[in-house]
């Protein structure tokens, strides 16, 4: 490999100025007006929100609206593919010391629309570590499904596969990382441009290549988290709290200029020779230092009003809700014996369970659609009375145990003053007045014990709040794709998708948020700095172990830990 000159300085003022100028354009338009447009699909579809788990509802009754939000993330990745392409040729420019020149044409061709794809590829591999490693506003946008580090531990067989995907991903990416700058800049063909970039990173002249580019990486990167800890070991508790906004904008900005640094030598190193140029660069135009004042500036005040946003945390004491009436491996989920060792030993605010309709109309206090798991028997509640139910004993974690009807829990739980979240599961073999049922036989009562109601299923919520609007209904909602916007009280959130955004709006309505099912302490941390009301937990006792130990730390530290916990 040719060995690259170093570029002085004014050269990297003006690739920093472009880099940056496209993150501006990210940031304040590109993202703002794609969430617009997809949450507009949607509210004109009277859908206020969709999630993986009302999705096939969506397509039945609402099908024009997705295929509105399909074409927009048609568009998205064909946008993004002709930007990459755009500043790829302007930075290669730049570096040259010569005008940008638009030159996209040619990647239209139909044998160009492939580098969409070794886009997506190394999206793939690279996002995960630059969301852990750059804590930006932008990247945090792009919201990777972090409950998969506390799924995949819990499930080998699918943390083994996951991983050998992964790692498939890795090889194929070491192997065609040359693939988007030969498409973007020689304009070859995507076949020809992945025989190329296989050849070139073959053998040694592979090895070097890589081990340049993890220099680019690195370097960077280090000196970023060398300035995080800095920050993290001073004395920044005696720092007037006003300080402290100033502190995390300025955190924020060095992180972007890193990044943006830290993409910049990466792609010196790919385009390799092209960036060599005979004879003197010619002086860079002065329009290059204004713009980079001008991009600074804007993210600079984005930065310091984030970080003064930051500084006005009071983080709160979340509620304790025990998922299925558990605390650890105490006894059998959803179940009486359970319930009182749980109440007994965690004290939870509130104890979310499950109940299924069975076959005489009846309620049963139960998660799973079949009995299989639990019970050893293949069948579901629908297909057995609730006396039936009531005979089966199930077993977990070493504990046994009967079911129980609704009733019976409620009476248990009534008596220990312990307020439940009461998850209504719904099927395809429920009865059509199932819900009706339901608000006629526990409404009074649940209004009564301040008890609330949840559901996966957003019409048999919408037809309780109008049975019985008194009664307190919270959405339950899955990998969201849109702004909050309905009238329940609350939200019960998979916390893989929760971000500060959707956390803001739905404070900003007055409704709370319920984090589900958060078992690590990580992920507790994070969901108690973020802001959560409440968090639904396998283990609440190490739940209020977590908020003991964040509730010591001074203002500042803080304010800096929620930071990185939460960018």
């Amino acid at each position: 490999m040719q060995k690259k000159k170093n570029q002085p300085v004014s050269t990297w003022l003006a690739m920093l100025a472009w880099t940056l100028s496209w993150s501006v354009v990210l940031q304040f338009i590109i993202i703002p007006v794609g969430r617009w447009l997809a949450s507009q699909l949607f509210y004109a579809a009277n859908w206020p929100l969709v999630t993986v788990a009302n999705l096939m509802l969506v397509i039945d009754h609402h099908s024009w609206a997705l295929l509105g939000l399909g074409l927009e993330v048609l568009l998205a990745l064909v946008l993004t593919y002709w930007m990459v392409t755009v500043w790829f040729n302007g930075l290669l420019s730049i570096s040259q010391g010569e005008q940008i020149k638009f030159k996209t044409g040619k990647i239209w061709r139909p044998d160009g629309w492939g580098g969409i794809g070794v886009m997506l590829l190394i999206a793939l591999v690279g996002l995960p570590w630059v969301n852990l490693l750059y804590r930006t506003p932008l990247w945090s946008q792009i919201q990777l499904p972090i409950f998969l580090l506390d799924f995949l531990p819990r499930h080998t067989w699918i943390l083994a596969t996951a991983t050998i995907l992964y790692l498939l991903a890795v090889c194929l990416m070491y192997r065609w990382v040359m693939v988007l700058p030969q498409i973007m800049l020689d304009h070859l063909a995507v076949r020809q441009a992945l025989q190329k970039s296989w050849q070139e990173t073959k053998g040694w002249a592979g090895l070097l290549l890589w081990r340049s580019i993890c220099l680019a990486i690195l370097w960077p990167t280090l000196i970023l988290w060398l300035i995080y800890g800095l920050v993290w070991v001073s004395p920044i508790a005696q720092l007037p709290r006003p300080m402290m906004g100033l502190v995390i904008g300025g955190l924020q900005i060095i992180s972007e200029l890193a990044l943006a640094i830290m993409v910049i030598r990466l792609t010196l190193v790919l385009v390799g020779p092209r960036n060599l140029k005979d004879g003197n660069q010619e002086p860079l135009n002065w329009r290059w230092g204004c713009l980079f004042l001008l991009v600074l500036g804007l993210l600079l005040g984005k930065a310091i009003y984030q970080g003064q946003a930051v500084n006005q945390i009071a983080v709160k004491k979340p509620l304790v809700i025990s998922h299925r009436g558990v605390n650890g491996h105490n006894g059998v989920q959803n179940t009486i014996p359970a319930l009182l060792k749980t109440i007994q030993t965690s004290h939870p605010n509130y104890v979310e369970i499950d109940v299924h309709e069975t076959k005489d109309g009846r309620f049963v206090v139960l998660h799973d659609e079949n009995l299989q798991k639990l019970a050893g028997i293949s069948r579901r509640p629908h297909q057995l009375t609730l006396r039936q139910l009531e005979k089966i004993t199930v077993r977990e974690n070493g504990h046994r145990a009967k079911l129980v009807s609704l009733d019976q829990y409620l009476k248990v739980a009534q008596r220990h003053h312990q307020k439940l979240i009461v998850e209504l599961k719904t099927s395809r073999y429920d009865s059509p007045l199932m819900v009706n049922h339901f608000i006629q036989r526990y409404a009074k009562t649940l209004i009564t014990h301040h008890d609330l109601v949840h559901s996966l299923d957003y019409q048999a919520l919408i037809q309780m709040h109008h049975a019985a609007p008194r009664l307190s209904i919270v959405d339950i909602q899955g990998y969201n794709l849109m702004n909050p916007r309905t009238s329940f009280q609350a939200y019960t959130m998979e916390y893989g998708s929760l971000n500060n955004r959707f956390m803001q709006q739905a404070h900003a309505q007055h409704q709370r948020i319920f984090a589900w099912t958060v078992d690590s302490p990580m992920m507790m941390r994070r969901m108690i700095l973020m802001g959560a009301d409440g968090v639904v937990t396998d283990r609440p006792s190490e739940l209020r172990r977590v908020w003991h130990q964040i509730n010591k730390l001074d203002h500042n530290r803080l304010v800096l830990w929620t930071y990185l916990s939460s960018f």
